[in-house]
This record gives structure tokens, sequence and C-alpha cells, in this order.
């Protein structure tokens, strides 16, 4: 509780009604229930739990172990993505200065257009009915996520899949979209993932 509210009669003399008329720019707002609220400077290895666990003699390398791991298979995620990116969008170039070197201007407009529209499409399809959790940045999402917020489907093999193919065909489709965020989202759920690694040698 902050120092500013040391009990409920204080925080309800502050959080003061306010119409919802005339006042849509107020900042701070005084009705803000949050006010009174603070949160706590909390680490997990600053907790008894966690101090006082039984660690296991290896536990240092198989720590380094899973952060090569995760290196590595981030890497080749990234490099993936890239490689099939590249692809379309040579494709698509291509074919369009091809109909354009033939004269046929609408006809290289209208694949151009309805290519990157279907590539659009199908990464939208995918977010909408597969991998939810892969809407957005995804920074926030994992911001949150270790923050306490149990957010849907953050973590998981859908959302990996989809972020990953809903970006490449994302930007090969002329979104205005970018990999920085989306693979902040891809790492952890990979880091995730490594934990799960069978033969549980994590564990």
């Amino acid at each position: 509780m902050s120092p500013a509210f040391k009990n409920n009669k204080d925080f309800k003399r502050a959080a003061a009604k306010m119409p919802a008329v005339g006042n849509e720019k107020k900042f701070p707002r005084k009705d803000n229930a949050f006010m009174a609220k603070e949160s706590i400077s909390y680490q997990e290895y600053d907790s008894r739990v966690w101090s006082h666990r039984e660690f296991h003699p290896n536990e240092v390398y198989l720590e380094w172990f899973a952060y090569m791991l995760l290196g590595i298979f981030i890497a080749l995620t990234a490099m993936l993505m890239d490689v099939i990116e590249e692809s379309l969008v040579h494709f698509k170039d291509h074919f369009t200065q091809d109909q354009i070197d033939e004269g046929n201007l609408f006809g290289s407009w209208l694949f151009y257009a309805s290519f990157s529209a279907f590539l659009g499409v199908i990464a939208s399809t995918m977010t909408t009915f597969w991998g939810p959790g892969a809407a957005g940045s995804g920074v926030a999402e994992i911001i949150g996520y270790v923050n306490g917020v149990n957010y849907p489907e953050t973590i998981g093999v859908n959302t990996l899949v989809t972020k990953v193919f809903g970006v490449v065909l994302g930007v090969a489709g002329t979104l205005c979209i970018g990999k920085e965020g989306p693979l902040a989202h891809i790492g952890g759920i990979i880091g995730a993932l490594v934990l799960y690694i069978p033969g549980n040698i994590f564990q």
C-alpha cells in the first residue's frame, strides 16, 4: 500500500468521483483505484525458497548448455525465416518485373497486389484460427508473462509456428511490420521449449 493511503478512509477521500463527460483528457485520473497500489520489488533469487533449495552439482553446466541450445535454435529459426522471406520476395519481384518488361503493366500490378494479399490472408488466417497467441508484436506479451500476467497462449507450439510463418508471410506480403519484436517472442517460446527436450536433462 502506498504511504499516501494509510487506511481505507484516506483512499476513499483521494479516489474522488469524476464524471465520464468532461474529464476524458484528465491525467492522472483521481478516481483510479490503482493509485493506492504499488508494485513489489521482487526477484526470484531473493526468495527464501530459491536460496534454500537443493542445487544439483551439474546445474551450472546444464544452465550454460541450455543457453547454448537456445542461441543455436533461435539463430536457425531466424535464418530459416530470412531464407523463406527472401525467396518469396525474389519470386514476386522478378515475376512482376518480367511482366513489366513484356509490356503487361496491368498484369504485373494485378499479380503483385494479388500475391501480396494472398500472403497476408494466409498469415492473418493462421493467427485468427490456429495461433491467436501470436497476434501483436510479442514484446509486451512476454514482458507481461514474465511479470506474472497469465496471457492466453503466449507460450506454445501453435504460437511459435504461427509467429514464424506469420511474420515471414507478412513481410513478404509488403505489410508494414518487422521481425524485431516477433523474434523476442519467438526466442521466449524457444527458451521455454528447450526445457522440455526429450530426456528431461534440465529437470
